[in-house]
């Protein structure tokens, strides 16, 4: 258990954010001064921290992703999704990865795709991504 104590409301004060940073912390590596290597990036990242990108997978029937994002403050929100890979089609579809519609806010820019996503509040809303 841990107390959190915050000015305003819980939304503001980023509550969702914080149990997940308690319940799921960053593991910390040791790396010597020395060391050499490739510079690392995120595979995936969302702009909005009310946005929470609760499952990556892949597709139960098809050669894609599922993407399924989950709004957690009660708030529509517009953001940004950026992936480190080019995507050559995107649809939304429904939990059960059926119903698919195409979708047509993105963009693929030098082997990294950005996905515009309006999400309404506590909506789950599930993507499917299919790369090049």
């Amino acid at each position: 258990y841990s107390l959190y104590p915050h000015n305003n409301n819980w939304k503001d004060a980023g509550t969702i954010t914080r149990g997940l940073e308690l319940n799921n912390p960053f593991v910390s590596v040791d790396v010597s001064a020395d060391s050499t290597g490739e510079v690392k990036q995120s595979f995936i990242s969302v702009s909005a921290d009310n946005v929470l990108l609760e499952a990556l997978k892949k597709c139960e029937d098809e050669d894609a992703y599922i993407l399924r994002f989950v709004e957690k403050t009660g708030r529509t929100t517009k953001t940004e999704v950026s992936i480190l890979a080019g995507i050559k089609e995107i649809t939304e579809c429904n939990l059960l990865e059926r119903e698919d519609v195409p979708y047509e806010k993105w963009a693929t820019s030098g082997g990294t795709s950005e996905i515009d996503l309006e999400i309404a509040p506590f909506e789950i809303k599930t993507i499917k991504i299919f790369l090049k």
